[in-house]
């Protein structure tokens, strides 16, 4: 694949993302585009995730594939209105939960051993 070609003719809608993204405070508030802005939004967010997969696959350009992927985590963020993965939070309760339940880590000897701020 000529990669050169491949940015000519996509550029523009990176670039379209990336001035909506801006328009709304760096990437992450929604509520600042019109209706049509946000299907745009989504559309345009489907469309450079699927480049970014072409251009991974095809051409290992370090520098193309960091803009690329950094638009898509933006623009991920802007659609879901998350600053950090859903599935974080859950990992984070579950260790959490298992480290509450364990019999080891609420032993007083433990804890001791652990020092301050430890367990």
């Amino acid at each position: 694949m000529d990669i050169d070609a491949y940015v000519a003719a996509h550029r523009h809608e990176w670039d379209r993302l990336d001035q909506l993204l801006r328009r709304a405070g760096g990437g992450g508030r929604r509520g600042r585009w019109s209706g049509p802005e946000v299907d745009e939004l989504v559309t345009l967010y489907q469309r450079v995730a699927t480049h970014l997969s072409v251009v991974r696959s095809a051409s290992p350009d370090p520098a193309l594939v960091g803009r690329l992927s950094a638009l898509v985590a933006r623009a991920r963020s802007a659609v879901t209105g998350t600053e950090t993965p859903a599935w974080t939070d859950w990992a984070n309760s579950r260790v959490r939960v298992a480290i509450s339940s364990c019999s080891l880590c609420r032993s007083p000897k433990a804890r001791a051993a652990a020092g301050p701020g430890g367990i």
